[in-house]
């Protein structure tokens, strides 16, 4: 006799509650420790911290409660969002089905949209350099940094099975907690020299993908990284045999503002501009009419209609991709963002 089981149902923060907990996080403590004592105060674990800031997992609604009042804050409906739904393992996996084919067709229509200048240079660099690459992303908050970075990603060989690890700057912090989070993160002490070593090793038999967002909250952060880590990792690739098939090592550094980039080891993909109504007419045009036929059976006046209405309600990016994901009824946090690794 077979039984259905039924899915629990996870939550994860929305954008505007997860910069709603970050901010009061970082008043309330104002150190790289919090986890731990926010943790400990909130009588939660500190993976599951993790876990609620990460976004990655869903966790009951009394967790997010929990962490929310721990820093003095009220949880309502419009900080959380359900990301399971209670359904048969067959409807489950027909739903998947669909839904994934769905979400693929829509992705690799997305990545003609806007970022041009971006992976060209990208590109280009990728075929000229050797092994070891630092990028430098930025633009004001919202452009849709995240997702370029994870775009970008996908073009890098051996992707797949690389070794990849993002690291979030979520407040100001010095540079000793800064090493001493990433030694816990690649588990290997919290020093330079150490961590240069444990990405040189990952080197060795794949590909290793890094993302530094925000490091200009670190105090001589991205400097300091550079000169004490990255020079390091290039001697050390460098002692090896370069051929083309060598894997790569590439590090993304992300701002959610412009700088200029401190050092000619890290290529500047130039700052991440707004989208262009013609840029979206011409992509509305080729590839978003060709969707909302497809997902939404829409006639040619509905895509033109849909397509019209994403043109004047355009302001930053990132709002822009999420009302282009909304008109083919997909969700840009759950089913694009969701399966991001950087």
């Amino acid at each position: 006799m077979t039984t259905n089981k039924v899915s629990k149902p996870g939550y994860i923060l929305t954008e505007k509650g997860l910069d709603k907990l970050t901010t009061a996080i970082s008043k309330q403590y104002g150190t790289s420790r919090f986890k731990s004592q926010l943790a400990q105060e909130a009588g939660l674990s500190r993976n599951t911290v993790s876990k609620v800031l990460d976004r990655e997992n869903g966790v009951d609604e009394s967790t997010l409660d929990k962490l929310f009042l721990c820093v003095g804050l009220q949880l309502t409906q419009n900080d959380y969002r359900q990301i399971l739904t209670c359904v048969s393992p067959q409807q489950q996996t027909i739903q998947n089905i669909v839904q994934t084919s769905a979400i693929e067709q829509f992705k690799k229509a997305l990545f003609d949209l806007n970022y041009i200048d971006q992976e060209y240079h990208f590109r280009r660099s990728l075929g000229q350099m050797g092994s070891v690459g630092a990028f430098l992303i930025h633009g004001e908050e919202g452009y849709g940094q995240r997702w370029l970075v994870n775009r970008l990603a996908g073009l890098i060989p051996y992707n797949s099975t690389a070794y990849q690890k993002p690291f979030n700057i979520l407040h100001k912090k010095p540079l000793l907690d800064f090493w001493e989070d990433i030694g816990e993160s690649i588990k290997c002490k919290p020093n330079p020299e150490a961590i240069a070593e444990k990405l040189y090793q990952h080197w060795t038999t794949q590909t290793v993908i890094l993302s530094i967002t925000d490091i200009h909250k670190v105090d001589q952060g991205l400097e300091s990284f550079l000169e004490q880590v990255w020079l390091k990792v290039i001697d050390k690739t460098n002692s090896h045999n370069y051929s083309e098939d060598s894997f790569k090592m590439i590090l993304f550094v992300v701002g959610n503002k412009t700088f200029n980039s401190p050092s000619n080891l890290l290529i500047d993909l130039t700052p991440i501009q707004g989208f262009e109504a013609e840029e979206l007419r011409r992509w509305g045009g080729a590839k978003l009419s060709d969707l909302l036929s497809d997902l939404k059976k829409y006639t040619r006046e509905q895509s033109q209609d849909s397509i019209k209405d994403i043109i004047q309600r355009n302001i930053v990016p990132i709002s822009t991709l999420e009302r282009i994901c909304k008109s083919c009824s997909i969700n840009y946090y759950s089913d694009i963002e969701r399966s991001f690794t950087l």
